[in-house]
């Protein structure tokens, strides 16, 4: 089993994260503790009291939150490649950050998110893969190749264009992949999405791509908007757990399936006070990794992760 979740909800803010591991289990694990702490750091570094609250129109504001979710992405990246002589695996990374009204969503790999807006599915994340000409040709640009739809780094192939950890496809030749300054091949570096919510939003999925790999976007908001529709109290509990079954027995699924749902109508979160989260973050943060047949063992009344 090499999925981690990460879930940490308080009256100030809520993150949430899947890391879909590997070549095993080691990045994910150590995005699962370090890369939310990262980003609360770093925007305590951009705005040292509070969050101001955060507006689509509002370009500093944006700019800044930009780069404190890349700069997690990337320092969780660095500590992990120098974390051994010779560090094992990698892992995909999509998390979303709920702030003011706003959802903040960055991403390497194939892990997604999507958002349910009066029932349509809203991407919120875009697949790191070879089939984007944008990022062959980025790869083509830094000393890599793509062959026959893979990445191709010092004769090492390899199925996404960016992600944590993987130190064999991570720079091209005559780079230290230690070195902060050699160029990234398979990046860390995230894309992120800002997106300010509304009152038709009704859930915010994110899953491993045990998920996507047999349900579209549009399926697997229908199926998780039906369910929330006839269980008791919209439970997302239960709607994770449906989601879950049906991709592992019904389409049967062989990877591991990580899935988290959010109702971001109930959660309040006011401006974040960096005080109040770094105190209460390690009591709220929940994580939860399975396998088939899925468990559940961690809910909140405004999220579940699986």
């Amino acid at each position: 089993m090499e999925d981690r979740t990460t879930t940490m909800i308080n009256g100030d803010c809520a993150f949430f994260g899947v890391y879909d591991g590997h070549g095993g289990s080691t990045a994910a694990e150590h995005c699962q503790e370090h890369l939310h702490n990262h980003l609360i750091a770093e925007m305590q570094e951009q705005w040292s009291v509070e969050v101001p609250a955060l507006r689509t129109d509002d370009s500093e504001c944006i700019r800044k939150i930009s780069h404190c979710i890349r700069a997690a992405f990337v320092k969780s990246d660095h500590e992990f490649l120098c974390s051994s002589a010779r560090p094992q695996g990698g892992t995909t990374a999509v998390v979303a950050v709920l702030l003011n009204g706003v959802v903040v969503v960055g991403n390497v790999g194939d892990s997604r998110a999507v958002l349910c807006r009066a029932g349509r599915a809203i991407p919120l994340s875009q697949d790191h893969t070879p089939k984007r000409p944008d990022e062959v040709h980025r790869i083509s640009t830094v000393g890599g190749s793509v062959v026959a739809g893979e990445v191709v780094v010092n004769g090492e192939e390899f199925c996404l264009t960016r992600a944590i950890g993987d130190s064999m496809v991570k720079v091209p030749a005559g780079w230290d992949y230690r070195d902060r300054t050699a160029p990234q091949v398979v990046t860390s570096e995230p894309e992120v999405s800002i997106t300010e919510l509304t009152k038709d939003d009704m859930f915010i999925l994110l899953a491993s791509d045990g998920v996507w790999d047999r349900m579209s976007n549009e399926d697997a908001v229908r199926y998780v908007y039906n369910s929330l529709a006839t269980t008791a109290q919209h439970d997302p509990k239960i709607a994770a757990q449906d989601l879950a079954n049906h991709v592992i027995f019904n389409l049967k699924s062989s990877d591991n399936v990580s899935v988290i749902i959010v109702l971001p109508r109930k959660l309040s979160c006011r401006p974040l006070n960096f005080g109040n989260a770094l105190q209460n973050h390690p009591s709220v943060n929940q994580q939860h990794q399975q396998m088939p047949p899925p468990q559940a063992c961690a809910q909140t009344p405004d999220s579940f992760s699986l």
